[in-house]
């Protein structure tokens, strides 16, 4: 038979091999799931900046793989050797190239098939592994605060205070802060991360496959959070404006009125604002995260007032799916559960009329919202019993 022979092929070979109404059951059956079991911000995220299509994560990619009982076999494409790349180093803190690189192969259950492969890499040079950005520290108080004041301020160094210095002043020239390195430096602990970059080429694959085996890129992309500025562990250093801070000759210092001011999520009492988003919002903190679009809130760039925006609007959209009471809305949930806590905190209806300046319980719903009514309940809640109000 020559090399361009017409060779007959079966009938049906080329037909697929489910029906329409099967593909269509397959395709809803991945809707639910992704509706009723897949919670934002843990098995899949809307990364900002990267279109409006969720990425799926690593929890995602195991649930739908579990859904459709296959199970994932990895096979190594590529192992460093470690032990020669690093007994081979001359310079301490040279980061050495190391690369692993899986491909994931999704089974049946039995075994008997193999229904989507895929391949993923991770290596050490990646910038959220290679580099770590160093900061000066101050040699007084030990803190990474030190900042530069522009030349027309005086310039000079400061241990800024809005960072958790000490207020310490030097000046120009002063070897103590100039000689330390700063900004992007090689990571001198790239050991360290070998296992979460052989993790990481694993988890890539096993997404790729998943997206494959399932036909699910319908409802997902690839893993773009792996990308260093969407990493759960990588956070910009915060720009502090030089013009801030005035050094004179003396060593005397000053702040002008438009001395630049700390973002707000680095002065941010953290255990206030969870109990806020638990207790007020009935968020979890995954939620929140999706919410904002961000891994942990401290990546959030807006200001404070867009985060609560949105935070509030998460709770509200919670709420009307019917996933718990609204603390925004007056519904039959949340109605039920204020008086609840009213009747914990040892008020009857009058009282908490009157603790509302209420004369009835319409006029209190359009008064106040859920979320205000729960703060000025729940300190009676935890009150011990003489200071709670006679029932």
């Amino acid at each position: 038979m020559t090399e361009n022979a017409i060779v007959p092929i079966e009938a049906g070979a080329l037909m697929p091999v489910v029906s329409s109404d099967m593909m269509l059951e397959r395709y809803q059956t991945i809707v639910e799931i992704k509706d009723k079991v897949m919670k934002p911000g843990v098995h899949y995220g809307v990364i900002p900046g990267a279109g409006d299509k969720p990425t799926l994560l690593k929890p995602g990619a195991e649930v739908l793989s579990t859904a459709f009982m296959l199970y994932p076999d990895f096979e190594t494409l590529n192992e460093p050797n470690l032990e020669t790349l690093f007994s081979g180093l001359t310079e301490p803190g040279k980061v050495p190239f190391f690369q692993y690189r899986y491909r994931c192969v999704l089974k049946s259950r039995d075994g008997r098939f193999t229904v989507g492969t895929g391949i993923g890499s991770c290596s050490s040079w990646e910038k959220k592994y290679r580099y770590r950005n160093a900061e000066r520290v101050c040699p007084n108080c030990g803190k990474n605060a030190i900042i530069k004041g522009k030349a027309e301020y005086g310039g000079g160094w400061l241990c800024f205070e809005k960072k958790g210095g000490c207020k310490a002043k030097f000046n120009d020239g002063d070897t103590r802060i100039e000689g330390q390195q700063a900004g992007q430096v090689d990571n001198p602990d790239i050991a360290e991360v070998i296992n979460t970059i052989d993790k990481m080429a694993q988890k890539r694959a096993l997404i790729a496959a998943t997206l494959v085996a399932v036909g699910a890129s319908d409802f997902f992309t690839q893993d773009v959070e792996d990308l260093p500025e969407f990493s759960a562990d990588y956070r910009p250093a915060p720009q502090y404006a030089e013009e801030g801070v005035v050094i004179r000759e003396n060593g005397a210092s000053s702040a002008p009125q438009n001395a630049p001011e700390a973002h707000w999520t680095e002065t941010q009492d953290w255990k206030t604002f969870w109990t806020w988003v638990k207790n007020k919002l009935n968020l979890t903190e995954a939620e929140a995260h999706a919410a904002l679009g961000v891994e942990t809130v401290k990546d959030y760039p807006g200001d404070k007032k867009s985060a609560q925006e949105k935070l509030e609007a998460a709770a509200q959209a919670k709420a009307s799916a019917g996933r718990g009471p609204s603390r925004f809305i007056w519904d039959e949930i949340t109605v039920a559960r204020f008086w609840e806590l009213a009747e914990q905190a040892g008020f009857g209806v009058k009282g908490t009329l009157e603790l509302f300046d209420a004369v009835s319980t319409e006029e209190l719903y359009l008064k106040v919202t859920p979320a205000d009514a729960w703060g000025t309940l729940e300190p009676y809640i935890d009150a011990p019993a003489a200071e709670k109000p006679a029932a």
